[in-house]
């Protein structure tokens, strides 16, 4: 029912908040699979936009939160179909543009999932799944966190 790269996806983003890895691999998917869907570039761009405000680049980040949002908006039935409460998901966008256009400090956040099944098949590749989407924890690892500089070129 849902593509095993969006599954990845949501993983990277909720264990390990490895926002490099979630671009890299929705990217990948969207390329080969997905052109047009706004969803799966929606959730290209929420990945950098995490990527870049946890290494407090708020330019970086303040350019793509608006981008990010209208994919979203233009595809609400998509993202309601892949499991995401779009009204949670808009609240917590708007929440995350106005901390970053006040240079607030990161705070990582929870896709808001609501289809049991998939939080069931996420937590069967990790039983702390349902628990980071109610208390998202952050990773504070240097190679994760500053992944672009590590990466061969």
């Amino acid at each position: 029912m849902y593509p095993s790269k969006y599954i990845e996806y949501l993983l990277l983003f909720h264990l390990n908040r490895d926002y490099f890895e979630c671009h890299e691999v929705m990217e990948e998917f969207w390329k080969k699979e997905g052109k047009g869907n706004s969803l799966w570039k929606g959730l290209i761009q929420l990945a950098v936009i995490f990527y870049h405000y946890r290494r407090n680049n708020f330019a970086g980040a303040k350019k793509l939160i608006r981008k990010a949002t209208t994919y979203f908006h233009n595809c609400k039935e998509d993202v309601e179909k892949f499991g995401i409460d779009s009204n949670q998901l808009f609240q917590l966008l708007k929440e995350t543009e106005e901390g970053i256009l006040e240079n607030k400090p990161y705070r990582p956040i929870a896709i808001p999932i609501v289809d049991e099944q998939l939080i069931n098949i996420c937590a069967f590749s990790d039983e702390q799944f349902p628990k980071l989407l109610v208390n998202p924890m952050e990773n504070s690892d240097p190679f994760i966190v500053h992944k672009h500089l590590f990466r061969d070129r």
